[in-house]
């Protein structure tokens, strides 16, 4: 009986390759590949079958990752839902989980251009508008892993523009899951603090169903 067992681990899973254009399996910390093996891997007992995957859009997140260097190197230690699972993976990633026509997928939070919808009063009705006016904190303090330090438990400062050490005053702590390395901590500590910012307001109205030509995450002309 092994008491205790330290090591670093990596995991060997199928994996997106957009030179071949195809699932390979290799060592890798993708935040697609992860996701994927959620649902399908040993972990599952009720794995699914490809065609409840969507593919096309981890493919898409898959490339998205290695272009912004995001990676994912989540340990998990307790059991939980599958859907808390991949949402804790697609946070390192920038997404959030989706499910189309029975399909699981995510959600790339990305500037669009293809406007799939416009909406008017021609065709909606019960709009209404709220606007926020939270305090957002000078700095967060983000709590993550870090892998430059043995992969203990670290803090590191993120600040909003304007602010640093000298004139930062109110701080708010930012527990960041799958994120072992300080310069994506940081990033996503300016991500967190650039949707505080940038994102108070929240639109709702209702529609016929021609409401199903737009996914969640597309583009509407409002």
């Amino acid at each position: 009986v092994i008491d205790e067992l330290n090591g670093i681990c990596e995991s060997i899973l199928p994996t997106w390759n957009p030179e071949t254009e195809a699932w390979e399996e290799a060592i890798t910390n993708d935040p697609a590949a992860c996701f994927r093996s959620v649902l399908q891997g040993a972990g599952n007992k009720s794995g699914l079958d490809n065609s409840r995957i969507d593919l096309n859009s981890l493919q898409d997140w898959s490339e998205y990752c290695i272009n912004q260097d995001f990676a994912c190197n989540l340990v998990i230690e307790r059991r939980d839902s599958v859907r808390k699972h991949l949402q804790d993976i697609g946070s390192t990633g920038r997404a959030s989980v989706t499910n189309n026509d029975g399909k699981w997928g995510v959600v790339i939070d990305r500037p669009r251009t293809k406007i799939a919808q416009h909406v008017t009063p021609r065709n909606s009705w019960g709009y209404q508008g709220s606007k926020e006016f939270n305090e957002v904190p000078h700095a967060f303090k983000v709590r993550f892993t870090n892998e430059e330090k043995g992969y203990r438990q670290d803090t590191r400062i993120v600040y909003r523009d304007g602010y640093d050490y000298n004139n930062a005053t109110q701080f708010e702590e930012l527990q960041l899951t799958g994120i072992t390395s300080p310069d994506l901590a940081w990033r996503h500590g300016r991500y967190h603090l650039a949707v505080a910012l940038l994102r108070p307001e929240t639109h709702s109205f209702k529609m016929d169903p021609e409401y199903l030509v737009a996914n969640r995450g597309s583009l509407i002309k409002f």
